[in-house]
């Protein structure tokens, strides 16, 4: 696998939980019938390519139904635990239902009432209600950067709001970004991501002696007067990545200033 290879694939944002659940929803669709009403949407979750970048339509529609499902499965069985778990780490309720459809639990058709087929059908006549209240179509108008968007609230310490930009990714993604789609038991207005990837690095060996490349949010200097502060973040949104500089004289010809800490000689 070649340096390129690596980068690429830390930035991969293909959706394991759309392979896991869109073919048992398309299943219930044919079991069911379907309802003609929602039938763009569906053709929508059917045709996406299933990564979760910026810019698709599909993301969005799926990331809503993913969240909607689980609550729909598992909201009324864990009563005040599912909002904690949803609003903090909704990855490990996301992948319990998906197991659950899948029969993959001894007793999982337990959390299935009143069955698959209606669980998933009723997730997905949600998912219809809510992008039509949202954006008053079920199919276009709308992208996952519209809503998902990685939090730095906080990021240089308590009181330094950096806002929020929209990233690639979700929760079962390589490119992560876990985020919150329920807040207080209501969908949120922005699903914000509290969780991603610090730092991407990739390394090899060479004639010329070891490579590092690297990219990461914000900057790398937490003194907004500065050209630093925030000025690695829009490579680390797109996945540019950069050379360490391992010499010497290498680090003093790129080096922009020298900080000496004299001796404490008391």
């Amino acid at each position: 696998m070649t340096i390129q290879d690596m980068q690429t694939l830390q930035l991969d944002t293909h959706s394991n939980l759309a392979d896991e659940l869109l073919p048992l929803l398309e299943s219930a669709w044919a079991a069911t019938g379907g309802d003609p009403a929602l039938e763009s949407l569906m053709a929508l979750l059917t045709t996406w390519d299933r990564k979760m970048t910026r810019d698709s339509v599909g993301a969005l529609a799926f990331h809503a139904y993913a969240h909607l499902l689980t609550k729909e499965v598992l909201g009324d069985d864990m009563s005040v635990l599912f909002g904690l778990i949803m609003e903090s780490q909704p990855v490990y309720l996301l992948k319990v239902v998906s197991l659950a459809l899948q029969g993959a639990y001894p007793s999982g058709a337990a959390v299935l009432q009143p069955g698959p087929e209606t669980v998933q059908m009723n997730a997905l006549a949600a998912t219809g209600a809510l992008l039509l209240e949202r954006y008053g179509s079920l199919d276009s108008g709308y992208h996952l950067a519209d809503v998902r968007l990685a939090n730095f609230d906080g990021a240089f310490g308590l009181g330094i709001d950096m806002g929020a930009v929209p990233t690639d990714g979700g929760e079962t993604t390589v490119n992560v970004a876990a985020g919150t789609f329920f807040k207080g038991g209501e969908v949120a207005q922005q699903w914000l991501a509290d969780w991603g990837p610090m730092v991407r690095l990739t390394g090899e060996f060479t004639d010329q002696g070891p490579a590092l490349y690297v990219n990461f949010p914000i900057g790398n200097v937490a003194d907004r007067t500065s050209p630093h502060f925030d000025d690695a973040l829009d490579d680390w949104t797109d996945g540019q990545y950069h050379r360490f500089l391992f010499s010497r004289a290498a680090i003093e010809s790129d080096a922009q200033g020298l900080l000496v800490i004299p001796p404490n000689d008391s």
